[in-house]
């Protein structure tokens, strides 16, 4: 079982334990505590020494005993609050988890016996019980100046005894990001990217290059799919267990935030299992989205460098460009902030070319009336232009059209498909390519 399954499993068990609190009666109780004192307790290999053991007890799972993540989190259930529901505390550090089982196995209905059984080694060992269950319970104590947490539960099937610990504090990693250049920098496929440095640890399996936009999507701002860029770099990196992914995350959030990116979305996923962090640079003219994703052990990090597009260039060979980065409000013609980084380069375009004339194409998906995609693409392109003409554009070099839905570039069936076939072109007058 792997500490994401594992990880899972404590979660679904946990929710859905009620409090409660087992009586024996007293000749049992000292009999147990009797037991204790003269059996001695053990750690096993990998787990935190201060959690002792009957020597019945050891691992289950012989080719993999313990997962650790240097720095992750655990949720653990405590008591219950005024009005009577579940609290529970989330606690980050060193990260353990393990399953065990006691030998000779337990019956199916001496369940509650096998966590009365372990309960004075706990006590014993110093530990408090925070909130216990018929088959379990949250500890805590202190070790070293360090304060570990435990969820310690008997499974279902009798067989298993889950234990998730965490020693608050940990290996937090620390990234240092130096910011982009001035200029698009030029990136090997054996190299990361200059302004992208690698996790520790990791290790770099392959580079490739995608033409499709990047989609820069942030969920719960955005309504629809969107786009950025006009083709994107991909390189892929293997990374050891240990790395969580909350440490990868956090160390990334705050590097890029240092080095001055915008950090758009972030999610670490249900139970911790995979993680997303996109990100806008657009400081000194750059204009660069990365998105990294880390799961199913991999980590990919995607960018869609716009600012490095040759707008001029691709006029000349194409005739026209999509300028994907240009953003709207949902069903409106109202440009988004992020939008300025690819708008001052078609006005910086359009200076360096004095002769040069263009039409600002408005083009939508399927979604609506022809009429209605008529009229709204007509007013983002001519959104485009009036903020082109704010900013010292002649009126005379730029006209609008637009054109609905009747010129997709990608078909209609998919998000995906629908988010290229929203778009405000830009093509060069008399050029028939």
């Amino acid at each position: 079982m792997s500490r994401r399954e594992t990880g899972a499993k404590f979660t679904t068990q946990i929710r859905y334990l009620k409090g409660l609190r087992v009586k024996f009666p007293l000749h049992l109780t000292v009999a147990i505590l009797a037991l204790v004192a003269s059996t001695p307790a053990w750690a096993l290999k990998g787990l935190p020494e201060s959690i002792q053991l009957p020597p019945s007890v050891t691992f289950k799972n012989s080719d993999r005993n313990v997962d650790v993540e240097e720095f992750g989190q655990a949720e653990f259930l405590i008591e219950k609050n005024a009005e009577g529901f579940d609290q529970r505390i989330v606690q980050q550090g060193k990260h353990t988890q393990s399953v065990l089982h006691m030998i000779p196995r337990p019956k199916p209905d001496d369940s509650n016996k096998t966590w009365q059984e372990i309960k004075p080694y706990w006590l014993k060992g110093g530990w408090q019980i925070v909130r216990e269950w018929e088959n379990g319970a949250t500890l805590k104590r202190a070790q070293g100046g360090t304060e570990v947490w435990v969820t310690f539960n008997v499974a279902n099937d009798f067989d298993e005894m889950q234990l998730d610990i965490v020693e608050v504090g940990g290996a937090k990693v620390l990234l240092t990001l130096r910011a982009p250049s001035a200029t698009p920098e030029k990136v090997g496929d054996k190299d990361d990217f200059p302004y992208l440095a690698r996790f520790p640890g990791t290790t770099l399996k392959a580079t490739s290059q995608d033409p499709s936009p990047l989609d820069v999507t942030v969920p719960q701002k955005d309504q629809e799919r969107v786009l950025a860029g006009t083709g994107q770099a991909i390189k892929t990196y293997g990374y050891p267990a240990s790395v969580s992914v909350l440490q990868f995350i956090t160390a990334y959030r705050e590097a890029l935030a240092k080095a001055g990116w915008q950090v758009l979305f972030e999610s670490q996923g249900l139970n911790q299992s995979d993680g997303i962090l996109l990100a806008h640079y657009t400081q000194g003219g750059r204009d660069i989205w990365v998105s990294m994703h880390m799961g199913a052990g991999e980590i990919g990090v995607a960018v869609a460098d716009a600012g490095a597009d040759d707008l001029a260039a691709r006029l000349d060979k194409d005739c026209h460009v999509p300028l994907y980065g240009v953003h709207f409000d949902f069903n409106k013609a109202i440009l988004r902030d992020e939008s300025e980084p690819l708008l001052n380069r078609v006005l910086t375009t359009l200076k360096g070319q004095p002769k040069l004339t263009v039409e600002l194409q408005g083009h939508t998906d399927n979604v609506g009336s022809d009429d209605y995609n008529l009229k709204l693409s007509g007013a983002r392109a001519q959104a485009v232009m009036q903020w082109l003409v704010a900013h010292g554009t002649e009126t005379s070099r730029v006209s609008t059209q637009g054109y609905g839905k009747s010129r997709p570039v990608a078909s209609n069936d998919s998000d995906e498909g629908r988010a290229k076939n929203r778009r405000v072109e830009l093509a060069r007058k008399g050029c028939q390519r």
